[in-house]
């Protein structure tokens, strides 16, 4: 099945690719300084996705639009598919992370954002699908973290940060908490 018959998913607008360029940038900041470390503390890097989604998205365009992109031989499917977060973390240049976990409650979503991430396991890369809460998922993070070894970079986006304390709840706090006296029994 090719990208293009997979069921896409309205959501976002114009500053969905400005915030995925904004956390491209975090995410190649961060690597830089954990990597000027890893070896020397043996840190290995976790990347955490809490609501991963299907890895796709379809905006709509109007008339004029779609004329303009018939004009330069563009197709409307052309301008559809981009990258999402899954998809740029896994495109970083640098030394990336030690392991990616990409949570979503919906299979169907899960399995999508599997196949699309396909190549990049073939490519040596260790990835992780879930398809479940973030809840439980970040529960286990928690605990993982509590090992010195294990450093994660935990992205939390459930189609805006206005969903967070719906979609999370308490359990966020539970994740903050434990990991907040950890840090502090260091």
């Amino acid at each position: 099945m090719t990208l293009r018959k997979q069921k896409k998913h309205r959501w976002g607008g114009f500053w969905t690719e400005e915030k995925l360029n904004a956390f491209s940038k975090y995410v190649g900041a961060y690597l830089t300084i954990m990597n000027k470390h890893r070896d020397k503390y043996r840190w290995q890097l976790i990347y955490f996705d809490g609501f991963a989604g299907s890895g796709s998205r379809e905006e709509e365009h109007g008339s004029d639009t779609i004329d303009m992109f018939k004009e330069f031989g563009i197709s409307v499917d052309d301008t559809t598919l981009y990258k999402g977060a899954a998809e740029r973390v896994l495109s970083i240049e640098q030394q990336g992370f030690d392991y990616y976990y990409f949570i979503d409650k919906s299979e169907e979503s899960s399995n999508a954002l599997e196949k699309k991430l396909a190549p990049f396991r073939e490519g040596g890369k260790k990835l992780e699908f879930r398809c479940d809460d973030a809840n439980s998922q970040l529960a286990k993070l928690a605990e993982a973290l509590k090992d010195k070894k294990y450093k994660a970079l935990v992205l939390l986006d459930p189609f805006g940060m206005q969903g967070l304390n719906i979609c999370i709840g308490w359990d966020w706090n539970r994740f903050v908490d434990t990991y907040t006296n950890w840090c502090r029994d260091k």
